[in-house]
């Protein structure tokens, strides 16, 4: 999905951060500025229910997200005048809300904020006798959907590479004191690279305490390359759950796994 800049005789102004797909179109024109809209729990062919959908469809980096932390209890759209829309998704059990903007072709996800009580009273309204899980019709897999029981994996030799997770987790602890990476405006974690020791694997197991993130870094960096001392990584706010920077002492007692 690209940004879309439209010229006009007195102005030039960025188009919707959405899909300007002529399906989706009048679903965005149906939901902006209407504040917290709830998803059905029965039907994936209402408005927000579709939109949702859709956007997930084209965009993996929601896509991700959504997979990650689940299908939101209710959304809202913002526009203002000669602004981007923003796409806000409601978690109210959790008292989360995240606020999404698209830049550069992906999706900018702010670190979550609490419920404004304006919004709590209109999520109250919108979500009163709802019951069971919101359901969206997409093809991605998504956390909150049961996966198929299959058969367990036969045992294997323990490998010594699978405990990288949990010997960050150790070092992190260990290592608390060593001080804050930097974040961005939007909540997001930078980091640099200063050692040829340092890998995408280490980084994501270090920030998120899941090394299979790696993929989603990669992406999210647009990274094609072994990474080398100088080069920074952006780490998503939603898949951030240690702050303490990297250091050269938690390289050099994880490398080896």
């Amino acid at each position: 999905m690209r940004i879309i800049f439209v010229a006009s005789a007195v102005f030039l102004s960025r188009c919707s951060i959405m899909s300007t797909d002529p399906d989706t179109q009048p679903l965005i024109d149906r939901l902006k500025n209407r504040g917290p809209v709830a998803l059905s729990t029965q039907n994936p062919f209402l408005s927000p229910n579709l939109l949702l959908s859709k956007e997930m469809e084209t965009s993996d980096d929601l896509a991700e997200f959504i997979r990650h932390r689940g299908i939101p209890r209710a959304i809202a759209i913002e526009k203002q005048l000669f602004s981007a829309f923003t796409l806000l998704l409601y978690y109210p059990q959790a008292n989360e809300r995240y606020s999404i903007e698209q830049a550069d072709g992906a999706w900018i996800i702010s670190e979550p904020a609490s419920i404004r009580p304006d919004e709590s009273e209109a999520l109250l309204a919108v979500m009163r006798g709802a019951q069971g899980v919101p359901i969206i019709k997409s093809g991605k897999e998504l956390a909150t959907v049961e996966k198929p029981f299959r058969s367990p994996a036969p045992a294997v030799a323990p490998n010594p590479r699978i405990n990288l997770n949990q010997r960050m987790k150790s070092l992190h602890l260990k290592l608390a004191s060593v001080g804050a990476a930097e974040l961005t405006s939007k909540g997001d974690l930078v980091h640099y690279v200063t050692s040829t020791d340092e890998s995408l694997r280490m980084i994501a197991a270090w920030y998120t305490f899941d090394e299979s993130n790696i993929e989603t870094l990669r992406r999210v960096n647009k990274l094609s390359k072994t990474l080398t001392p100088g080069d920074s990584v952006i780490i998503p706010s939603y898949l951030v759950k240690n702050k303490t920077r990297l250091s050269e002492e938690a390289v050099s007692e994880s490398k080896d796994y």
